[in-house]
C-alpha cells in the first residue's frame, strides 16, 4: 500500500500517533472493513505510534487547549 510506504518516510519525524477518520459517505450502510487500514496499522505498531479510527458522524470532541 503506497500510505505505508509514506508512513516509513516520516518515521525519523516525531509522530505520536495516526488519525484515520471514515466520513458517513464513505463507510455507507456498510460496517467499516478495517483490514483495509491493516498495512498502516502494522506500521504504526512498528514504530509505536498510538492508532484511532473516527468513525462516520461520531461526535467530535471540542479540542483540548495547548499549554
Amino acid at each position: 500500500m503506497y500510505m505505508a510506504g509514506v508512513l516509513r518516510a516520516v518515521s525519523h519525524l516525531s509522530v505520536a500517533g495516526l488519525l484515520f477518520e471514515e466520513s458517513a459517505a464513505d463507510a455507507g450502510a456498510r460496517p467499516l472493513e478495517l483490514e483495509r487500514y491493516r498495512p498502516l496499522f502494522n506500521v504504526a505498531k512498528h514504530y509505536r505510534w498510538g492508532v484511532a479510527v473516527r468513525l462516520g458522524e461520531a461526535p467530535r470532541r471540542p479540542p483540548v487547549p495547548f499549554c
